[in-house]
């Protein structure tokens, strides 16, 4: 009589099932061995799935992955040194063709591949691969990719998971000091100051997972992520402070308020009140969704708010955010003026101690009003001094005080000369 089950006749294990540890056997955490094969496909690349299949790796993945559907808790198994794909292919003996990855037993980041089915690299070695990169958080084992490829042959994904890695694992070990502006509730400002270097900046949290937080430092301005090492940091730290309640109870914002989301997407975001007017959701439209750019929106709405008896809060980045586009508006119609006759405008004698040339001028104008630029002259028409007018000229129109110019050093006293020639500014 056969006593075997269906899984085990087929030898196949859903993910969903446990094996039960077999009581009787103890292993001590000295004898236990680390398993090596799961972290090594939870840091495996696009790059490095590619390579598994030779030249054409590409193309097997992408189109294996678009001609087979694989459900995970169906087709795929996980042991502690295998990783088997079932997939489905009226083409082959059986309607089945069966793929799977092991570890090389002579080097711990080498991966094996084969299909039981096809005698070369193929679609369902790349249905597998596709299905594995797409779904290691569900399998249980995402990690940040292998440090070892190259930033170059990265995804964006994988770029990202890496950048996320890298500032999980500073939050981790750096030292920091944190002070709260409301130590009675988890969801407020913070002042959190680095150790090494006594930095502080201001923190904002709003919930436990660090959606909509903001922080201060410029890696946060600047990285896109919508995190930065203060910011996990600071998340590490509140489970310790607060209770599971409190950190369970959400934020309750009262007033309307502006921010800016620093997204791929940045621009101008409206923050709700927990129990928004009517009025309120009518002006604000859909911009406490989808960031806007134009300041003089922004500036109509908030007006439109604050005449219907609403305060507006509008945090320091936003209102910077705000005047730049304002300034850059302005400067722009003003340069547009100047383009439009620069043979005869009166800043070709006024501007620099020297008579522009209209090209040059209007070069100048340009490059003001586009806020930036690339300007590709030839050599030998005026390059620096058009580069020396835009200081210049961004200095009369918009204020700006210094400027940074990044040159050959071979080139450091030609610039300085021509610079106390042409406009007589200090340099350094």
């Amino acid at each position: 009589m056969d006593t075997k089950t269906d899984s085990q006749k087929t030898g196949k294990k859903s993910l969903s099932q446990k094996t039960t540890p077999d009581s009787t056997k103890k292993t001590s955490p000295r004898q236990k061995k680390e398993n090596v094969f799961h972290p090594r496909l939870g840091s495996l690349t696009f790059y490095q799935a590619c390579q598994l299949l030779g030249e054409d790796g590409a193309t097997l993945i992408r189109h294996g992955g678009q001609k087979f559907e694989i459900q995970s808790d169906r087709d795929v198994f996980l042991g502690g040194d295998l990783f088997r794909v079932r997939v489905e292919d009226p083409a082959v003996e059986g309607g089945v063709a069966v793929a799977s990855l092991t570890l090389q037993s002579a080097r711990a980041k080498q991966l094996n591949v084969n299909c039981d089915r096809c005698e070369a690299h193929c679609e369902h070695l790349g249905a597998a691969l596709d299905f594995l990169l797409d779904a290691k958080s569900v399998l249980g084992f995402a990690q940040p990719p292998d440090d070892s490829v190259p930033l170059e042959n990265l995804t964006e994904k994988e770029l990202l998971a890496r950048a996320l890695a890298d500032r999980e694992k500073r939050a981790l070990e750096e030292k920091m000091s944190v002070r709260s502006t409301n130590p009675a509730n988890p969801w407020a400002d913070y002042i959190v100051t680095s150790t090494n270097s006594g930095r502080s900046y201001r923190v904002s949290i709003r919930n436990k997972d660090g959606e909509n937080a903001f922080c201060t430092c410029p890696d946060f301005r600047t990285n896109s992520l919508g995190t930065c090492k203060h910011i996990l940091h600071l998340l590490a730290k509140l489970p310790k402070r607060f209770s599971a309640a409190e950190l369970d109870k959400p934020y309750r914002r009262k007033h309307v308020s502006l921010r800016l989301s620093y997204g791929k997407q940045r621009g101008l975001l409206f923050n709700l009140p927990f129990q928004a007017d009517d009025r309120i959701e009518e002006i604000v439209d859909t911009a406490d969704q989808t960031p806007i750019t134009d300041a003089d929106d922004a500036m109509t709405r908030i007006g439109a708010l604050q005449q219907a008896g609403f305060d507006v809060w509008i945090y320091p980045d936003a209102e910077d955010f705000i005047g730049r586009r304002l300034t850059q508006k302005r400067l722009h119609a003003e340069c547009e003026k100047i383009r439009e006759a620069p043979e005869t405008h009166p800043l070709r004698t006024e501007l620099l101690n020297a008579t522009l040339l209209p090209y040059q001028l209007d070069g100048i104008a340009f490059a003001v009003g586009a806020g930036r630029c690339i300007l590709a002259d030839d050599m030998g028409l005026g390059k620096t001094i058009q580069g020396i007018g835009v200081a210049e000229l961004l200095a009369r129109m918009a204020d700006i005080k210094r400027v940074l110019v990044i040159t050959p050093a071979s080139l450091k006293s030609q610039w300085k000369a021509e610079i106390t020639r042409f406009c007589g500014r200090s340099t350094q």
